[in-house]
């Protein structure tokens, strides 16, 4: 990395904010699209957005070993146009178009975007709502001081993981290769699922999935044939969705969250092995949302958890174990998961649906 330090100007707030970003974010491995994404830079061909802490983006620029004839041109770029129009300074818009563009940053040649899209804790599918058992769990096993709580936690946590894993995983992985068979994957998990809570849970979740594509998603399919047979599926199957009948039988579509998952990762243009990492963490963080608000642990112990070793060799474990599982052989491997669910509308007083 070039060291820029001595070069900041005395004072310059953004700058140094800048380096400091770059080097944090070089010292964990981050690529420059991802440390860019995290200031909020908006890179396509139609404006950059600079946001206020990138007041001197130069710097970060520089601290990645972007050539300096790019910084410098970024330099001039980001300095307000003196024409006799008031501008902003603290947020800017550029346009950046031919070699300049192609040579800072190409967001399209990668499925980053979507990833942090379908990462966000602030996408609406409704997963917090839900304690994934963990809240019965704590109700039926009373513990002597909150350590002993941590401990119950964490082989929580790690079987939660094992039996989703075993449960769900193999779906989001067949719906992933095979999208054409979405709505007999969505019958056969519904009927593979005999716990009337996680049921109704993964129904939730799934149609506001279904509502996010048709509202915001659908849009944005990758150009290529697989991923538009993906995105025609999701655009049809929400269609079906709301126009469908029950049959002779009185059974319907219902749009259950992990097919349904994997088909969205396959139209994003996200890789199979993203997609099984990215449902499994999606999971540990709504189990981990759900410890922090039972007043299990706090925010930063929440994030230790997510940032651990242990954690992202149990997601490892997991995928390793179900990457070839058929939806024959999909299993409830902890059983009592769907004990303490389903005795979760038992409980006399609860903050969570399930």
């Amino acid at each position: 990395m070039p060291n820029v330090r001595d070069n900041l100007p005395i004072g310059a707030k953004e700058s140094r904010l800048g380096l400091s970003m770059a080097y944090a974010c070089q010292g964990i491995g981050l690529s420059l699209d991802l440390c860019l994404a995290d200031f909020r830079v908006v890179l396509n061909p139609v404006p950059i957005i600079f946001s206020p802490h990138l007041e001197n983006s130069s710097w970060l620029l520089a601290s990645f070993g972007v050539d300096e004839d790019v910084v410098a041109k970024l330099r001039v770029l980001a300095r307000p146009r003196m024409n006799g129009t008031p501008t902003q300074p603290r947020t800017r818009r550029l346009l950046i178009h031919g070699p300049l563009y192609r040579q800072v940053i190409d967001m399209n040649s990668s499925p980053i975007h979507a990833l942090l899209l379908l990462s966000d804790s602030a996408l609406p599918l409704g997963s917090f709502a839900f304690s994934s058992g963990l809240e019965s769990f704590l109700a039926h096993n009373r513990h002597a001081n909150s350590n002993a709580r941590l401990q119950a936690f964490d082989a929580f946590l790690g079987q939660s993981l094992l039996n989703v894993g075993s449960t769900a995983l193999p779906y989001v992985l067949d719906a992933y290769r095979n999208p054409n068979g979405l709505v007999e994957l969505d019958s056969d998990f519904d009927a593979s699922t005999p716990c009337t809570v996680a049921r109704r849970a993964s129904i939730t979740q799934g149609r506001a999935l279904l509502t996010i594509w048709e509202r915001s998603l659908w849009s944005s399919v990758v150009d290529t044939e697989l991923c538009s047979i993906a995105g025609k599926q999701m655009t049809e199957f929400a269609y079906a969705i709301k126009t469908a009948k029950p049959d002779a039988f009185g059974l319907q579509l219902n749009g259950h969250f992990p097919p349904l998952f994997g088909v969205v990762c396959l139209a994003l243009g996200l890789s199979a092995e993203d997609a099984a990492y990215l449902f499994l963490l999606n999971h540990a963080k709504a189990v981990l949302s759900a410890a922090v608000r039972a007043s299990v642990m706090g925010p930063y112990q929440s994030q230790t958890v997510l940032a651990s070793a242990d954690l992202r060799k149990s997601i490892q474990v997991c995928i390793a174990r179900e990457t070839d599982t058929k939806i024959s052989d999909t299993a409830v491997t902890v059983p009592a998961m769907d004990l303490w669910m389903g005795r979760h509308e038992l409980l006399y007083s609860r903050i969570f649906n399930s």
